[in-house]
């Protein structure tokens, strides 16, 4: 079993380097690395959200074979995981078992306002800003926020701000486990419902208490929960 795993805007595959610990040694994790970060680090960023679906997806489908897989995103990464499924059943390629949806509104709601008033703040202002919607990971000093982590964040915030939602996408005929933390206000539970309406498969609603980066606090309760899916699915 393969569980490929996509990163929060902003963020390093490396986060997912922990889970390791906690799942099962039946699973082969792999972390999905977008461009310009960790290990792609002298990459560009891409230059729309469609460039990072498209080479997401390269890379997921040359490491599909006989085994069982899923496909884990948590914020930009649900949106990106999503996306890559209808690309592989579009394809026709062998399907996930599932796809986890993690603290990440469905792709037909926006966030209100969009993201051009954040990105055209300053740092200090735009930092200030993600400290109060929890949009900062954690572990990372005032120094290396800067220096590092602000160019990725307002990278993956534009990709998102140019998203077009195609309305004319099949349902996918795969299930959904969608994440989302209670203290959340990006992805609140009123609004996280709205993923049913994109599968013709089971959509089933996990809440966890902690606010956006909830899923790096829950991590062995979330690991326990995609075994069994493993298992039952």
């Amino acid at each position: 079993m393969k569980l490929f795993c996509i990163p929060h805007a902003g963020g390093s595959a490396t986060v997912y380097n922990r889970w390791q610990k906690v799942i099962s040694t039946d699973v082969e994790l792999i972390p999905v690395e977008l461009a310009g970060r960790g290990s792609r680090m002298n990459e560009d960023f891409y230059a729309n959200f469609q460039d990072a679906v498209h080479d997401l997806y390269t890379f997921i489908e040359t490491q599909i074979d006989h085994q069982s897989y899923a496909i884990l995103g948590h914020s930009i990464g649900s949106l990106l995981a999503f996306e890559i499924t209808q690309q592989l059943q579009s394809n026709r390629k062998a399907l996930p078992k599932f796809i986890v949806l993690s603290g990440r509104r469905p792709p037909d709601i926006p966030i209100e306002g969009g993201f051009s008033n954040l990105l055209g703040m300053n740092d200090e202002d735009f930092l200030r800003h993600l400290s109060r919607t929890d949009g900062i990971p954690i572990g990372l000093e005032k120094s290396r926020i800067i220096s590092e982590f602000l160019p990725i964040i307002k990278a993956d915030l534009n990709l998102v701000q140019y998203y077009v939602f195609n309305q004319r996408l099949p349902r996918l005929d795969v299930p959904f486990l969608v994440l989302y933390g209670k203290e959340d206000v990006l992805a609140t539970s009123d609004v996280v419902c709205g993923w049913e309406k994109f599968t013709s498969k089971s959509c089933e609603r996990y809440a966890f208490s902690g606010k956006h980066f909830f899923l790096h606090h829950h991590s062995k309760d979330i690991a326990l929960l995609l075994m069994e899916k493993f298992k039952t699915e």
